[in-house]
This record gives C-alpha cells, structure tokens and sequence, in this order.
C-alpha cells in the first residue's frame, strides 16, 4: 500500500508521551496494510521490540492491540487495504487466520517472542 514500516517510531512516539504527560500509555491501534503476511509479521516483531525497550526504560506501557483483527472497510480505500489477523474472502466472507494471527496470539499468549521469531523478524542490538 506504499506504506513505510518505521518501528522506532513507536518508540519515539511513547518518549514524548511519557515526557510529556507522565501518565500509562496503552497503544490502541498499530498495524501495516500488505500483501505478503511476512511484512505484517516483521511489523509487529519489532514495534514490540521498540515497545519492550520503552518499558525497559520505566515508560508506563500498560498495553498494545494491533490493529486489526480482522480485514475490514477503510472509508477513504474501501476493502481494499488489508490489515486483519485474519484474512476475509468479500465474496464469501469466510474468515482465514494468517500466519501473523498465530504469531502475535503465541506472543500474547506467552507474553515473549522466541528466539526463533526474534532471529528471523526481530532487529539486531536493539538494547
């Protein structure tokens, strides 16, 4: 969709937050438009990386929802943009799990990312 992944930015934007006001933050809404489930993967990986190290540094970061659970009507693209954990066909509206579904409810679920996903996904030295 041209968008450009920039996970640091996430990092950056709960510094200023934190700077600024002082108060628990909770990301409600974080997630890429794209084709290749890979890129949504490689997404979450590593703005969860940029949102451990803001914790690690005491920022108050009491939660984070990816956005979204399910392919869905964006009013300026229509169903074209599909950001969903979960794939809809608009023709039948079957739901498919993507790959990213298991992966970000494995990483909810155990409340980490593994070594595996980290050496694949993650970014290198980010501490």
């Amino acid at each position: 969709m041209g968008y450009y992944i920039y996970p640091r930015g996430i990092y950056e934007v709960i510094t200023s937050v934190h700077e600024r006001f002082g108060k628990e933050i909770i990301i409600t809404e974080n997630g890429v438009a794209v084709e290749n489930d890979e890129w949504r993967i490689l997404s979450i990986i590593q703005h969860l990386q940029h949102i451990h190290k803001a914790i690690s540094e005491n920022m108050d970061v009491k939660g984070y929802y990816y956005w979204s659970f399910m392919d869905n009507f964006e009013w300026d693209k229509g169903f074209i943009q599909r950001f969903g954990l979960i794939e809809v066909d608009y023709e039948t509206f079957k739901r498919i799990p993507r790959k990213s579904a298991y992966v970000y409810s494995n990483i909810a679920r155990t409340k980490s990312i593994s070594d595996e996903l980290l050496d694949k996904y993650g970014l290198k030295n980010l501490f």
